[in-house]
């Protein structure tokens, strides 16, 4: 059967728990909540489900517990370890390149300046990774790190919420078509 792996990247940690640079973990946690789950591999490394979201193909969900510019090594690894096509890899990040709330997939290109998702075009020697961007606005008035590394304002938990619920809708529309329907239908 084929697998499908959905990679939320962010960094692990509660004090980073909150912060803008994991709506990649945040979009991980509501496909938890949605739908039946078996853990696969729990480790310091990688927290990994299986959710039951398809009876067409294995569906795996991936939170990376190393930091966000070492999160190619564990992709590499599940992608290896569990025989996923890079076409069947979803890479979910977060993108202060696009307004709080949007959402953008991406079949292939650069990193944008993202550590993340640099870090797994490196480790797997290939930018054509099909991949959800989540827009996280964008801090003028603060550095990008601060402001990546910073939580969301009271006043944005709205929006996030209604972002994170889109995106988890449309990694299972990933999953049941493929990234050029889902750029079609989302974008």
């Amino acid at each position: 059967m084929t697998s499908k792996l959905l990679v939320g990247l962010g960094n692990p940690g509660q004090s980073y728990e909150k912060t803008r640079h994991n709506a990649g973990f945040m979009v991980i946690a509501e496909l938890l909540f949605r739908y039946p789950k078996v853990a696969v591999e729990v480790n310091s490394h990688v927290f990994l489900w299986e959710i039951d979201l398809s009876s067409q193909c294995r569906v795996l969900v991936a939170a990376p517990q190393n930091f966000m510019n070492r999160s190619g090594v564990v992709v590499s690894y599940l992608i290896e370890k569990y025989g996923v096509n890079l076409s069947n890899l979803l890479i979910i990040y977060d993108d202060f390149h696009l307004p709080l709330g949007q959402i953008r997939f991406r079949r292939e290109g650069s990193s944008g300046g993202h550590n993340g998702i640099k870090s797994v075009i490196e480790s797997l020697d290939a930018n054509q990774i099909p991949r959800l961007k989540v827009g996280i606005g964008n801090g003028h008035s603060v550095t990008a790190v601060d402001f990546v590394l910073g939580e969301f304002e009271e006043s944005e938990s709205d929006v996030l919420a209604k972002a994170i619920k889109i995106s988890a809708d449309a990694c299972a529309f990933f999953v049941s078509n493929n990234i050029l329907r889902a750029m079609d239908t989302f974008n």
